[in-house]
């Protein structure tokens, strides 16, 4: 006999998340394209952290065509560190004054890079990064990279 789970967060009823999910109202659109084999996890904090933001959006798959992910009226950046990445900066816009869409890639370093190296699309929009110097505190798992976050930190 399985466990009631809660219909929002997908938690079981005793550790229902729901009360502590904040609503924020960004003006950047998020979008997170979580690699299957992380949708699977029991502590899937990418489907915690979309509940939490108005007009957020989460796509389970390794493919994605650009119509899946693409927000009219938005400019696109994919929040990945690497070469060429800028800091993201808190409030800005593109450079077309347009407010950002944010894509980010959920899973494990190797599933994200994988994530973008199958999409080409994706690959080649911008990227953007967090400012150096963050400390994860999310101690269920954590990632031997300096500066890695969970996606819902």
């Amino acid at each position: 006999m399985s466990r009631p789970v809660c219909l929002r967060c997908k938690r079981p009823e005793s550790h229902c998340l729901c009360a502590l999910i904040p609503a924020l109202l960004p003006r950047t659109r998020v979008v997170v394209l979580q690699h299957p084999s992380e949708a699977r996890h029991a502590l899937n904090t990418a489907r915690l952290a979309v509940l939490g933001l108005d007009g957020a959006r989460r796509l389970v798959g390794e493919r994605f065509q650009h119509e899946q992910w693409a927000e009219p009226g938005y400019a696109p950046c994919v929040l990945f560190p690497g070469e060429g990445a800028e800091v993201l900066i808190p409030g800005c816009a593109a450079a077309t004054g347009a407010p950002l869409q944010l894509i980010v890639p959920d899973g494990t370093w190797t599933h994200a890079r994988k994530l973008l190296h199958i999409n080409p699309q994706l690959a080649a929009l911008p990227r953007v990064m967090l400012p150096a110097g963050l400390t994860s505190r999310y101690r269920v798992r954590h990632a031997d990279i300096p500066g890695a976050l969970s996606t819902i930190e």
